[in-house]
This record gives C-alpha cells, structure tokens and sequence, in this order.
C-alpha cells in the first residue's frame, strides 16, 4: 500500500511542477550568493555535535568505526568554523529531525529536508535581514520569468515583495496576537513579516544576547498568507561567560566545551540565517503540504510514504 501511495505521488503533475520550481529555486539562490561574494562549502552529514535545538529534543546516533555520531540536524557549528576561512559561505544543507508525529497536520514539516545555511563574519542583524529581503525579493522576480508556465499553473504569478518587510519583536508579537502569534500573524499579513528580539529562554545558546534588553539578537521571517515560518537566524554569541551562564545545568556539557574551544581559538562574531528550500518551494506554489516538493518525502511519524 505504501508503495502504491508513493507512485501515486510521484506521478501527482503538482508534484512533477513543484519540483521544477524547486531546482530554480536552489540555482537562483546560489548563483545570487556567489554573486554577492560568498563562497559555497559542502554540507556536513554526520557529528560528534550538531544543533541542540530546544523544539527537537531527540538524536539519530550511529556507530562510526566504533564512534558515536549524530546525522546533522543543522551545520550552525561547522558554518561557524568554516568563518576561520571564508568571510561569507553558504551551504545546502540536509537535515534529519525527528519532529513531533503530530506535526505532520501543519503541513510544513518534513523530517528529511534541506536548508540553505548562510553565516557572514563581523555581521550584524539588519545587514543580514537587509541581505535576505533582497535575495527574497530577487527570487521571486527571477522565478516569474524562469518559471512563469508553472507558476500560472500554481496560480502564483503575482507574488510581489516590497522592501522593508514589516517588523515587530516577540513581546508586540505576543501582546497583539497572544504566546501562539505565529500563525496568526503570518495568516494576518500580505507581505513577510520579521520577529525579532525573542527571550534568552525562547532560542538556542547560540544567538547572542543583548546584554541591556536581555533578549536575543535574533530574527524569524514568518510568510505571508499562514505558511508560516520561514527562516530563523541572528547574531551569533561571541561571549564565554554568557555561554557558560546559558548552558549552566542544561546536560549539554558536550557542546559546551566544543563551543568554548571555538572561541578560545578566535571564533569571529557573526551572523547567519537558515531558510529551508522545501517551505520556501510551498510557499512560491501555493501549496497545502511540503511533501509536494519532494520526491521521496519523509513526514513525521513517517506518514504515507516510509520507502
């Protein structure tokens, strides 16, 4: 049954023109990159340490000539390190995450899918944002053309963007729309909206903390029309002390000391973003579900399609 489902979705048109899309996507994003300057690094699978993420509590381990090591559920600390060599880099990273079997009825969620991870060194927030509504907004010019017989078939030939997006930080967030904003204010939008400045115990220790407000020098882009989140990113924590004050107690004494090792050795200050090319896909097309711009898709709780 699971193989029938599987050819069923393979041979769904929807599916067929997605992925097109899909591939211009990821050529467009990268020859805009390269265009800008950064250079593309290949994408790290397997670690001693990858992201702790604080939505995604469980690992995939596997023996590695008698090692333990994890599939990547983010490459946040091999883009940090590949700084000591590069000024700005990009990757397409795959990521496995286990996400909640529940998750599957938001539609975007995939357990296996691919996220395109920038860092720029001695960055800053709004330079970074700045960088992203104007890849974003060249993305969707550039695909109208390239794709325009697809998206006419989507019925989205009329995405616009306009810079600056809107912005609020978290606590307007939360004081408008309520603790579960995102949504409402992604359905509540025409155009991207940016969140910023999210509590030290929202976000992973990583994103530096402004030492007068307390929050986080940190940013989620959330898409219009209730697609929902976007990409998630900010300035990266370039403070031992506040490293070890974020980890104190949490039983991450692993990437603690790892993390502390990157800036004893010169860890520049940064910062970067992660958008993932599956919802970026959903979003351009209109779509009900990320699984239509995949092929083999995996789905939490490996729903429909587990071949």
């Amino acid at each position: 049954m699971e193989l029938v489902k599987l050819l069923r979705h393979i041979k769904d048109e929807k599916v067929r023109r997605a992925i097109r899309v899909n591939a211009h996507v990821i050529s467009t994003l990268r020859d805009y990159l390269i265009g800008k300057g950064f250079v593309e690094i290949f994408p790290v699978m397997v670690s001693k340490v990858t992201d702790p993420l604080t939505t995604v509590k469980e690992s995939v381990e596997l023996n590695f000539y008698g090692q333990s090591l994890q599939l990547t559920k983010s490459m946040i600390f091999h883009k940090l390190m590949a700084l000591f060599t590069f000024d700005k880099i990009f990757v397409f990273s795959p990521n496995i995450r286990l996400e909640k079997i529940t998750d599957d009825e938001t539609g975007r969620h995939l357990v296996e899918f691919v996220q395109l991870d920038v860092e720029i060194k001695n960055a800053k927030r709004d330079e970074v944002m700045g960088l992203l509504e104007d890849m974003l907004i060249y993305l969707t010019e550039e695909l109208k053309r390239s794709c325009y017989e697809e998206l006419e078939f989507f019925g989205r030939t009329n995405i616009t963007h306009i810079r600056p997006f809107p912005r609020m930080s978290y606590e307007e967030a939360v004081i408008k729309y309520g603790a579960d904003f995102e949504s409402k204010v992604s359905l509540a939008s025409a155009s991207p909206v940016w969140i910023t400045d999210f509590p030290e115990d929202m976000r992973e220790f990583y994103y530096k903390t402004d030492e007068k407000t307390k929050h986080m020098r940190d940013f989620d882009l959330l898409y219009p029309e209730g697609f929902g989140e976007a990409v998630s990113g900010g300035e990266r924590e370039d403070s031992r002390e506040c490293v070890l004050r974020k980890l104190a107690g949490k039983g991450k004494d692993d990437i603690l000391e790892f993390y502390v090792k990157l800036l004893e050795a010169g860890l520049p200050p940064s910062c970067g973003f992660g958008i993932g090319i599956e919802r970026l896909t959903r979003y351009v097309c209109g779509l009900e579900h990320v699984k239509f711009t995949r092929l083999f898709p995996r789905l939490p709780g490996l729903k429909e399609f587990a071949i």
